[in-house]
Order: C-alpha cells, then structure tokens, then sequence
C-alpha cells in the first residue's frame, strides 16, 4: 500500500493498493494496482485521519481488487483467483498482506 497526500490538499490521500500474484511453476503471474482518493473533513484529528487513511482505505479498496482478480481469472479460462476476506482493522493483518 502507498499513501499519497497531496500538497496543496492536506485533508486527501491517494491510496494505492498493489497485488501481485503468481503461481509455484510461474507459468501465470497477475498484477492490479488499484488507487482511490479519500477526502478527510477539515475537523478531523490528524491521528484519526491517518489511521483511516491506512485502515479504511484498504478496507473500501480491497474488495474491489477481490472482485477484479476473481472475474478476470475467471474469464481468462483458468481457476478463478478468489483472494481471503481479511479485516484491516489489526495492524497484523495488512502487515501479513504485505509480506505474501
């Protein structure tokens, strides 16, 4: 995951999710990167604004990507890819994302 604030914008972020797959005999190999832009209220607390960004974010991104790798596998004549539903709100498990 990438976050991106802009500079002009302090209250936005541009999250990139990026999933790379491939199979043990590398004969298939998939990548999506899929980016959202997440506008925070100007009375929100800067903490709470950047555990959102992180947790949220991947939270309303994640599913989406879901979606595109199982259909797109789907119709790609191969078993479809169906990634786990997983909770973002632990620390834990985005870092277990990251390291698969």
């Amino acid at each position: 995951m990438e976050r991106r604030f802009l500079e002009e914008d302090k209250r936005f972020v541009e999250v990139v999710l990026n999933i790379s797959l491939e199979d043990k005999n590398k004969d298939f190999s998939f990548f999506l990167s899929i980016k959202g832009g997440f506008q925070a209220h100007e009375n929100m607390p800067e903490d709470l604004f950047q555990t959102m960004s992180k947790q949220n974010a991947l939270a309303i991104l994640y599913p989406f990507a879901r979606a595109i790798i199982t259909n797109y596998t789907a119709q790609a004549n191969i078993p479809p890819i169906i990634l786990p539903a997983l909770s973002f709100a632990e620390q834990k498990e985005i870092e277990e994302i990251k390291s698969k």
